[in-house]
């Protein structure tokens, strides 16, 4: 009779640890089946990062190249306007005089002190 309480005690402990041991290894799955899921999600947000990025820099790009290909499109060569510019201010007088001006405001400094 002690015996068979022992028999279904140890039974009662096997099962118990058993049991336990189940629990744990749903629990390793779980973990296991929650970290592959948060990897693929984080991949996932990754990828769609990236296009995003990918789309703003192509945007701005693409606002880059209209600003500098800002120039009005009236059909007429703009090299014209160039000249005109740096022909401003050219109204044919000899101007020596400036350049002698320049040349008083250069003053060297002889080091012949030492």
């Amino acid at each position: 009779m002690i015996q068979m309480v022992v028999a279904l005690l140890l039974l009662l402990v096997m099962m118990m640890a058993m049991l336990v041991m189940l629990i744990m290894m749903m629990l390793m799955i779980m973990m296991v089946m929650m970290m592959m899921m948060m990897t693929i999600i984080i991949s996932i947000i990754i990828k769609f990062v990236r296009w995003l990025l990918l789309l703003l820099i192509m945007m701005r790009m693409i606002a880059v190249m209209m600003m500098l290909n800002d120039d009005d499109d009236d059909g007429e060569n703009d090299d014209d306007d160039d000249k005109d510019e740096d022909a401003e201010g050219d109204d044919g007088e000899n101007d020596t005089d400036d350049d002698e001006e320049e040349e008083e405001e250069n003053v060297y400094f002889d080091d012949d002190d030492n």
